[in-house]
């Protein structure tokens, strides 16, 4: 299986929702239906940042990172960083139910699936977000939503809209 290079994150953000990346991996229903969920609501279990040597939060490692989506695609197979300079660093929120996790790093959204390894022994001291390295760090990046913050989809805040035009239209039509 040949490998999904993301030797150039941004390059190729992706376009779609996290649902509909989702929804294209082969999990069991309920956990599929969680991860929407949970991303649907930033309701994010960690954040991890990713290195050429690995995934890893200040609580856990992360392995097998695969079947990215980018632009309008997945690549499906193991996801080569292979590119990047040894102190290249890329944050992700990730999202976990019954052991599937995903991870939606913040430059490009390109979802993909990852597994959870195992607790971190040696953490970084004052945050999740070390300074050293290169990243593409977004200017909100020290004010990462809490897990409590409900966010709509773009598609809900549509069907929102389309409901309060259709009451807007009847209601002009019986006047």
């Amino acid at each position: 299986m040949d490998a999904c290079s993301w030797d150039n994150p941004g390059a190729n953000p992706y376009t779609g929702t996290v649902a509909a990346a989702v929804a294209q991996y082969d999990l069991p229903n309920d956990v599929r239906a969680e991860l929407i969920r949970k991303a649907a609501r930033v309701q994010f279990d960690d954040v991890a940042h990713i290195t050429k040597a690995g995934i890893r939060s200040r609580h856990t490692t992360y392995t097998n990172m695969r079947d990215m989506h980018f632009g309008r695609s997945m690549c499906s197979g193991p996801v080569s960083v292979s590119g990047w300079s040894s102190d290249h660093i890329e944050y992700a929120l990730i999202y976990c139910s019954q052991g599937h996790c995903i991870a939606v790093p913040f430059v490009c959204r390109n979802v993909s699936l990852i597994q959870q390894r195992s607790p971190v022994t040696n953490t970084y001291p004052r945050d999740e977000f070390p300074a050293n390295g290169k990243a593409h760090r977004p200017p909100w990046a020290d004010k990462v939503p809490g897990k409590t913050n409900n966010i709509p989809e773009p598609s809900t805040l549509l069907l929102v809209a389309a409901a309060v035009a259709a009451l807007a239209f009847t209601n002009r039509k019986k006047t």
